[in-house]
This record gives structure tokens, sequence and C-alpha cells, in this order.
């Protein structure tokens, strides 16, 4: 196999002696438990970044995220409630992006492969749109996949692809994921249009409404078999 390049991406294991070595309880994925303000076990300590535990709010479990994103939001509410304010920091999306050579490579919430570890059977779609309408020069190609849970709908995660636009669409499919939306809900969301930056249908909204179609479908085989059992 011919490559330019090879990239090594292995997960750093956060190290808790000197957590531990204070008393401090760790959690379940093995980093350091705090709650929403960032408090510990040991009173008056608290704690952020990538030696705790956060809490995924699409997979609801607490995981290592280990991202400059969150620990920023972690430090400042640990650094507010140290200093005897008041504020909370709920979880996370797991929302992130990298620049790979001409490419934004973009996602939040779960994979395929993670909802599936989860015991979730996703249902899932994959679309490629343009960022700009067909007859606009400078529209480029962003692929899309969405993932949802076939029980209630929720959206699960979006993984985004192209040269431009993957990661603010991440962002915005991240909010719709923190707050809980459905499939139905998110499609409905009205996207801003105009030729020279924004097509009619977003290439997130085409997705979305393919990934709807795709949950009515399997909703309603599965009506029907349930129909047939009884």
């Amino acid at each position: 196999m011919v490559l330019n390049i090879i990239s090594n991406q292995a997960l750093r294991r956060p190290n808790t002696q000197l957590a531990q070595s204070a008393g401090l309880a760790l959690g379940q994925s093995g980093g350091i438990k705090t709650d929403e303000r960032m408090a510990t076990s040991v009173p008056s300590v608290y704690a952020a970044g990538d030696c705790i535990e956060t809490y995924d709010l699409i997979t609801r479990r607490h995981v290592f995220f280990q991202l400059s994103t969150t620990a920023i939001r972690q430090a400042l509410v640990a650094g507010i409630n140290a200093a005897g304010g008041s504020a909370r920091y709920p979880g996370s999306t797991g929302v992130t992006t990298v620049k790979l050579f001409d490419l934004e490579v973009a996602s939040f919430g779960a994979t395929t492969t993670l909802a599936e570890k989860l015991g979730i059977q996703p249902i899932s779609v994959r679309v490629t749109g343009s960022t700009r309408l067909p007859y606009y020069p400078g529209g480029k190609d962003l692929t899309v996949k969405l993932l949802a849970d076939p029980k209630d709908g929720r959206l699960l995660g979006a993984q985004l692809v192209g040269e431009e636009g993957a990661t603010l669409r991440a962002n915005f499919a991240s909010m719709a994921g923190a707050l809980g939306l459905t499939v139905a809900e998110f499609e409905q969301i009205e996207t801003c249009y105009s030729p020279p930056v924004a097509p009619v249908w977003d290439p997130v909204t085409i997705a979305a409404q393919a990934l709807l179609r795709r949950l009515q479908t399997s909703q309603a085989k599965s009506s029907h078999l349930a129909t047939v059992e009884s």
C-alpha cells in the first residue's frame, strides 16, 4: 500500500495517581469523579480537564473526552465555584473538528460502531450535498452522515467531511443533540439561504430529511410485524 502520510492516534489514559493519593474518588471510567460544579469528593477541591470523566450528553454515560473545549469550559466552572461563585457544567456532546489537508472533518456524538457497542442499533444515512447552489460558482461537496436511535428518533451523532462548512454544521448538529432533539424536530429547523453562501436546502437538512424517511419506514415495518405477531 502506497501512502503519503500515516497518522497514529492513540488514546492516552489520564494519570490520576496524585488524585488517588489525595483521596479523590474516581468514576467508573477511571477518571476523577466530579459533579456539575466540578467539585470532587474532597471538600473544596475542584478538578477539570483530561484527568476527569465527563458526562456525555448523547450516550448519557461518563467518559473521557480529553478535548480542549471541554477542559476550558470545565476550568472556567471550577474557577468560578472555587472563588465562591455559582456555575455548572452539564456535560459535552464530544463535538470536534480537524483540518486534514484541504478537508474539514468534524463530528459530534456517537458513531455507528460506538452505538452498537452500547446496545443501540442506529438508523443512519449518508448524503452528499453542496455548500452553494449548483449554478453558483465556488460550491464544495459536503458529505454528511447522521445517526438516530430507532426507539425514540433522537439524534445520536453526525460526521461531516468537506472542503468547507463541515465544522460550523457540526456545531449546529451538536446543539440539536445537546437539546435532545429528535430527527423530526431537527429536520424542521430553518436555515438561511443566499446563493453566494448557502443553498435553499442545506446538506445537513437534506440528510435529516432522508434519515426521517428511513426512521418512518423502520417504524412502519416494526408496527406491521407487531400486528402480524399479535
